[in-house]
């Protein structure tokens, strides 16, 4: 044929459109090519196309369309990995939608530390909390890269605890006195109870004892506890109680 036409519009003229290609009007040709344009190609075009002329029979091969995309996003396992007890191990895993399959990679600052999905720190300790580690998805194919990150919060401690007068304190009856247990290095802050004779005082890290009398005398043991590293440690202090 001397001419071409598209005869058979698509459907929907705003997403495909057809056109006759070069040779097409050239009756001494041997070559014709046909168009199919694909606007804002979308994940269901991701299928078989071929073309197909009014000819009987006359078909082309089958070639299916590949779409690259994302990442739109990234996402971290477990979600909110920011927090652990000193001396304990963390992995972090790093995901993201993509086609062809993305690529991975973790830096701390500006060093790369991991070339993979997966992040693992072990043997944490307190010098790290602070750090910030971010997770870059890359398809190399658009290109196109999504990050995402975290800051580690390590607790730790307590690494001792003391009281502000020594042991044994001897008042008089009737005085009244105040201890305070202090702690050093606890993250986040220790909680503190008192014991007296198996009697838990109420929690402060200052005992006061107001108008004390001889039934008073005897040991009173304070403890700092972190409840996010389950370590607890005890100081004890002896009254004495003096009678005029």
């Amino acid at each position: 044929m001397a001419s071409c036409s598209v005869f058979n519009p698509p459907a929907e003229p705003l997403k495909y459109s057809a056109s006759c290609g070069s040779g097409t009007d050239s009756s001494s040709s041997t070559t014709k090519k046909y168009n199919l344009m694909i606007n804002r190609a979308a994940e269901r075009d991701a299928t078989d196309w071929w073309c197909d002329l009014v000819t009987p029979t006359t078909r082309s091969n089958t070639f299916r369309l590949q779409l690259s995309r994302g990442p739109d996003s990234v996402t971290l396992s477990p979600p909110s990995p920011g927090s652990v007890a000193e001396g304990n191990s963390l992995t972090v895993m790093c995901a993201a939608r993509c086609n062809p399959p993305c690529s991975y990679s973790w830096i701390l600052g500006n060093q790369p530390i991991s070339p993979t999905s997966q992040l693992t720190l072990t043997n944490i300790n307190r010098s790290q909390t602070g750090n910030v580690y971010t997770c870059t998805a890359t398809n190399s194919a658009i290109p196109k890269s999504k990050t995402k990150q975290f800051t580690l919060t390590v607790y730790y401690g307590p690494d001792s605890v003391q009281l502000n007068t020594t042991s044994p304190l001897t008042v008089k009856e009737g005085d009244d006195v105040a201890v305070a247990c202090e702690v050093t290095n606890c993250s986040p802050s220790c909680s503190f109870t008192w014991k007296f004779k198996s009697q838990t005082k109420p929690t402060s890290y200052v005992l006061s004892l107001n108008n004390i009398q001889r039934s008073a005398a005897g040991d009173y043991t304070c403890t700092a506890r972190n409840t996010n590293t389950q370590t607890s440690l005890d100081k004890t202090i002896t009254l004495d109680v003096q009678c005029e």
